[in-house]
């Protein structure tokens, strides 16, 4: 399965804020605002995209701690999230044997055992989409429902779309 298949296939809703490289009051319109407040409260698949991961993982995270409704945030990326509020999925995959398994049941059974959380934040990078076990987690992910219980926000790169 290619990139664009794993970043649009459940795709709900989409925001381009790729403009935007800080977060700060001049920087962000009314809109933009709103929009991204209306996505990140809404379950499904959402595409964020953002100038660069850094400035994206910022706004992301800034913004769904000022919302302060999530009590369990999960981040799936390449880098370890240092944030008391935020839980690194891969480090929990890791630790469920997911990460060396090419079995859908491993996957299968994690989100319907160990998976917890209330919003889901995965960095698109071509990286993590190159991971083998990426395909099972994204079926599983699929196959299980998760979109329709909570926000999945996908962040992508201007230059990936």
């Amino acid at each position: 399965m290619n990139r664009q298949t794993f970043v649009t296939s459940l795709h709900s809703k989409s925001i381009d804020i790729a403009h935007i490289s800080r977060v700060s009051v001049n920087a962000i319109s009314e809109d933009d605002i709103l929009y991204l407040n209306d996505l990140l409260l809404t379950n499904g698949l959402h595409q964020v995209v953002v100038k660069n991961m850094d400035s994206g993982c910022t706004i992301i995270e800034t913004f769904l701690m000022c919302l302060n409704k999530y009590q369990w945030i999960c981040w799936l990326s390449g880098s370890a999230k240092n944030s008391r509020h935020i839980y690194d999925l891969k480090d929990d995959l890791k630790s469920y044997g997911c990460l060396n398994s090419e079995s859908m049941l491993v996957y299968e059974a994690y989100f319907s055992e160990q998976f917890y959380a209330d919003c889901l934040v995965i960095e698109c990078t071509e990286k993590l989409l190159q991971q083998h076990w990426y395909y099972y987690f994204y079926k599983a992910m699929c196959k299980a429902s998760i979109a329709q219980r909570m926000p999945i926000i996908q962040l992508i790169t201007h230059q990936d779309t």
